[in-house]
């Protein structure tokens, strides 16, 4: 059994002078945290982080963590059979190299508004960013949805929806870092 971690996290104050962005996503968000990750121990024992950030979706390698530091400020725990461990490395091949959705990050925030009911900035697969990645990969290997639209998940969706399974699915724990 496989051990899959999402990750809530923020830029660490030692890594980032201005994290403009990421103050304007939890602002919107309302949220201590602006950004989601998946993170899980590869087979050698390394810790493999993988994401939507900057340019495009990416591996983030041991060096790059550390230079790279964030703060965690909430994760799940969540069991993977030897299936959808497979499945997971699968969907990573694919969207790695994905460019980042920087005008999506936009339309999440702007699909808050009320007269606004979808992202204006969706494209689909063509971009991801941090929150639609995560979705997409817990709906094609867990089979958890979080939205319908993965362009209008925020992290705070995310979080809320696996908040809620933690209480009716043994396979997914809150509170792990």
């Amino acid at each position: 059994m496989k051990k899959l971690y999402i990750e809530f996290t923020r830029p660490h104050k030692d890594y980032v002078r201005v994290p403009l962005i990421s103050w304007l996503i939890r602002t919107i968000e309302g949220t201590p945290y602006s950004h989601v990750r998946l993170v899980w121990e590869n087979s050698t024992g390394k810790k493999l982080v993988y994401e939507a950030d900057g340019t495009d979706v990416k591996f983030i390698g041991t060096i790059s963590q550390e230079i790279r530091k964030v703060e965690v400020l909430d994760s799940f725990e969540i069991d993977l059979t030897d299936k959808e461990y497979r499945a997971l490395i699968d969907l990573c091949i694919k969207y790695a190299g994905v460019s980042y959705g920087t005008l999506q990050v936009l339309g999440i925030g702007l699909s808050y508004l009320p007269f606004v009911n979808k992202n204006p900035f969706a494209d689909g697969e063509k971009s991801q960013v941090c929150s639609e990645l995560t979705a997409r990969i817990l709906k094609d290997v867990k089979g958890i949805g979080i939205k319908d639209d993965f362009d209008t998940a925020g992290p705070r969706a995310i979080n809320k929806a696996l908040t809620e399974l933690t209480n009716t699915r043994g396979d997914i724990r809150k509170g792990f870092i």
